[in-house]
């Protein structure tokens, strides 16, 4: 039997193909292992991308104190946040618009903004939606898209926002709702009333950063008055406001708004934004000053005065089981250089009013006499008889009314603070037991009074 030499065409085939099965299948695990990675990359990216979008949004939203998307809602200084494409990336951007009132208020025509751009952050979003239907709350939607090595990955990112500082109290700031996409070129504008600087903590490491601390612009409008310099101020500082001059008028104060209609602010200001603050004045000789009279329920009577007039004098308030009791501070001889308030004073009817009378002694012929009963007095006929009295009464002794029956003469009473004394001496003709009922009360409370009875025997 002969043997064979070499490899048959069938086995030749066979192993080609067994050769092309292995190859293919180390081609397929690596290339599969390079695109997981890919993928995995991709998706790294794009989370990085909405969370950056999303920190530079909210901590610029959070503390705004109006938002609007309509440019027209602001007359005063105010922010935007925008998306610009730039080559394969897009570009948050903020920008600060500074108002310049150069028209009438019956002609804005020449009125416009200069534009200033503060800060921007880098990223390949998608779109970027902002909802706003609750007054004080945002919904935010960022989607991210990443393509590195050929194979797309996509991040969406939803965000529920707190407006912590929004104002809504006039109808320039009445709450609307509105939807927008900063990817169809839209803008969100704004005012803060904390103005933080945002940083793309992704790339600066907290521990690293230097943060300079913020400050804010305070602009003087003196509306006629002498030029004071604008103030520069740290975030939390508190700023003295100056007090400037124009001939012929007094200064009021500083007001947020340039008719005088906004915040008026007193000697010191601690600003949460750049504001400009606009002068108040008053022609010297209109210059009025408040004096009011106050009770514990509100203002009695009020007056304008200039600085020099007499302090009109308003009849007595009155008060429920209260006596007036005079006005505290005491009221000036004419009207101060500045607004005066008194305040009414009270004492009350029940701990100051008529207490504690009783008879202290009853004397005839300078004898003192003891009753034999209870408040029967033997005082003879045709005696003089001196009866005395102690009570005691916490209010003016004007208001005191003392009357004795079967009596012609009248009472005179000392005192020594609340400790009253009375005394009447009459000569008394007495045929019979005469009974006297002696009675002390509040001429301006007849329901205060107190009355003792004795009586007078031959």
């Amino acid at each position: 039997m002969k043997k064979r030499k070499g490899v048959s065409l069938i086995e030749l085939v066979l192993t080609i193909a067994i050769l092309s099965m292995v190859i293919q299948l180390v081609y397929s695990l690596l290339f599969a292992g390079k695109t997981s990675y890919s993928v995995s990359t991709n998706i790294g990216f794009a989370q990085q991308s909405t969370r950056l979008a999303g920190n530079f949004i909210s901590e610029e939203l959070r503390y705004a104190s109006t938002l609007s998307d309509n440019k027209e809602a602001y007359d005063t200084d105010f922010y935007s946040i925008s998306k610009v494409d730039y080559g394969d990336t897009s570009i948050l951007v903020k920008t600060k618009y500074i108002f310049n009132d150069n028209g009438t208020p019956e002609d804005d025509t020449d009125d416009f903004y200069d534009e200033d751009i503060l800060k921007t952050a880098r990223g390949n979003w998608e779109n970027i939606s902002i909802i706003r239907n609750e007054e004080t709350k945002l919904g935010l939607t960022i989607r991210a898209t990443e393509t590195s090595g050929g194979r797309p990955s996509s991040f969406e990112l939803p965000i529920k926002l707190d407006l912590v500082n929004i104002e809504n109290t006039g109808e320039e700031n009445a709450y609307i709702p509105f939807e927008i996409d900063l990817s169809d070129g839209d803008y969100v504008y704004y005012r803060n009333s904390i103005d933080t600087e945002i940083r793309r903590r992704i790339l600066i490491p907290v521990e690293e950063a230097e943060e300079e601390p913020a400050f804010f612009i305070l602009t003087f409008d003196t509306n006629g008055g002498d030029t004071v310099e604008e103030m520069q101020i740290t975030s939390g500082n508190e700023a003295i406001l100056p007090i400037p001059i124009r001939e012929g008028y007094a200064f009021v104060g500083w007001n947020t708004k340039s008719d005088g209609s906004g915040v008026s602010l007193g000697e010191k200001y601690t600003p949460v934004e750049d504001v400009t603050l606009n002068a108040v004045w008053t022609v010297e000789d209109e210059l009025l000053y408040t004096f009011r009279y106050l009770t514990n329920e509100g203002v009695y009577k009020e007056y304008q005065l200039n600085e020099g007039d007499s302090i009109p004098i308003p009849s007595n308030p009155t008060k429920e089981g209260h006596i007036f009791d005079g006005w505290n501070p005491e009221i000036p001889v004419s009207m101060p250089a500045d607004s005066f308030d008194v305040l009414a004073m009270w004492k009350s009817v029940e701990l100051n009013g008529i207490r504690n009378l009783n008879i202290s002694s009853v004397q005839s012929k300078n004898n003192t006499i003891t009753p034999i009963s209870g408040n029967i007095y033997v005082v003879g006929n045709q005696n003089d008889v001196t009866i005395k009295i102690e009570f005691k009464y916490g209010l003016d002794s004007s208001r005191i009314d003392i009357s004795a029956t079967g009596l012609t003469n009248d009472f005179a009473i000392t005192n020594s603070g609340e400790d009253y004394v009375g005394s009447l001496t009459e000569k008394v003709p007495i045929s019979s037991d005469k009974e006297v009922t002696i009675t002390v009360r509040d001429l301006y409370n007849p329901t205060n009074f107190e009355a003792v009875k004795i009586i007078l025997r031959k």
